[in-house]
């Protein structure tokens, strides 16, 4: 028995007046393209069942992006099951987190930038449509999986002891020929070229094509991005397109060394299983402040704005405009609300191996958790997948303060989530078996 596995990819570069994520003003047009951007899709079937496993070169996957009354990955996941068949829990959604793309994280509505609206309904036609011609393509494949080291290029930036420099790859090769489809996995943020005005798939795209331009027989090499919520390259914001190939190539070449040693080991490939299952979670919303010191805040915000339009500033006007800013992110955050937030934790096992998909950016110690309540097999965590729901706290983390968890729109849900999605983690090994 084998895998029957088919990849297919379509372009999704916005027009140029889809906004990416500034810092002030938020949104600010793009003035051209670098490299393009991608949606990659892979469809994998058994004589059990299928899965859709989607990896998109964008920052995230807001539900909000369509407005009110909408959610867009739970309508993508529709379309996509009309046209194949498959279940919610049988799709994978997954952004690479690219900081040089639309920001479809929705810090400000997108849908009101001129065209965005028409690009977004467009991005989910084409991701149906990519779903549906990879399961056309679908060859038989043996898997092999494992993981190399790759150091020196990504540090914790809130300088806690973790870091997790591995790269882990799922190779799937025909068994009648050298034909392959790779699915990667590194923790790590693609912010290299981050606010800057050219469209760019960072290191990511970097990374891609350096593979599948170098590797024999390669369909496509999918990025699924780990818990990289507190993990930047060691160049950070450099904003120099030669840091991005420098890591890309970097990147690639580690994946194509891996890829050659599992290739050699021609005994081991791995059983074929396939098996998902998803649970929808509702974690509470972190603190907001009361609506008398929301009050307060929206005055502060225009005497600060009065200030700074007249130039009388008592502070220096580099401060008092980083001031202005952090109230103005801190009431976009009020406005969204408390309550609760929709968390769809999801878990695909292939083979000896676990991708956990969670709807936010979780930390390097929520990856290593999550490897811990998989084994024996291997837990892949896979950020940014199937919604977004800002960084994933632990307690301990929270208690030391810093941007994670400052109040904005990039944290909606508080220290506790962390607990309740590691314990839905374990709840989902368990039915989809060890």
């Amino acid at each position: 028995m084998a895998y029957r596995i088919g990849s297919a990819r379509a372009e999704i570069t916005p027009p140029l007046s889809v906004p990416y994520l500034g810092i002030s003003p938020r949104h600010c047009p793009f003035t051209g393209v670098h490299d393009p951007l991608w949606i990659r899709a892979v469809h994998l079937a058994t004589d059990d069942g299928a899965v859709a496993i989607i990896d998109a070169d964008l920052i995230g996957l807001a539900d909000t992006l369509l407005g009110p009354g909408r959610r867009f990955t739970a309508e993508i996941k529709a379309e996509i099951g009309r046209a194949t068949g498959l279940a919610p829990a049988e799709i994978l959604l997954a952004a690479a987190h690219i900081h040089s793309t639309p920001d479809t994280l929705d810090f400000r509505p997108l849908r009101e930038a001129p065209g965005a609206l028409a690009w977004l309904e467009g991005l989910k036609a084409k991701i149906t449509a990519a779903v549906v011609a990879a399961r056309t393509q679908a060859f038989q494949a043996k898997l092999r999986s494992g993981q190399i080291d790759f150091p020196g290029y990504a540090r914790n930036r809130r300088h806690e002891p973790c870091l997790d420099e591995s790269v882990k790859l799922l190779q799937f090769t025909a068994v009648d020929s050298g034909r392959k489809i790779l699915l990667m996995s590194y923790a790590c943020h693609p912010v290299i070229v981050q606010v800057q005005s050219l469209v760019s798939g960072d290191f990511v795209g970097a990374a891609q094509r350096g593979v599948e331009h170098t590797l024999n027989g390669c369909d496509a090499c999918l990025f699924l991005q780990g818990a990289s919520g507190d993990i930047n390259p060691r160049m950070d914001d450099s904003r120099d397109f030669g840091d991005v190939e420098g890591f890309g190539a970097a990147l690639a070449e580690r994946i194509v060394a891996l890829s050659a040693a599992l290739t050699r080991s021609e005994g081991n490939a791995e059983p074929v299983h396939l098996a998902a299952a998803l649970e929808e979670l509702a974690l509470p919303s972190r603190d907001l402040p009361s609506a008398e010191a929301t009050a307060k805040l929206r005055a502060e915000t225009l005497d600060l704005q009065t200030e700074l339009a007249v130039g009388k500033v008592s502070r220096p006007p580099a401060v008092q405009s980083e001031r202005a800013r952090m109230t103005e992110e801190k009431l976009a955050r009020i406005a969204e609300g408390g309550g609760v937030f929709g968390a769809p934790v999801q878990a695909i096992r292939v083979g000896n191996s676990v991708l956990v998909a969670i709807p936010g950016e979780p930390m390097c110690r929520m990856g290593q958790e999550i490897s811990q309540r998989c084994e024996p097999l291997r837990g892949i965590t896979v950020g940014c997948a199937n919604g977004y729901l800002g960084y994933i706290v632990s307690p301990e983390s929270w208690q030391r303060g810093g941007y994670e968890v400052e109040l904005g729109p990039w944290s909606k849900v508080g220290p506790e989530s962390y607990r309740l999605i590691l314990e839905a983690v374990g709840r989902l090994k368990a039915k989809i078996g060890s």
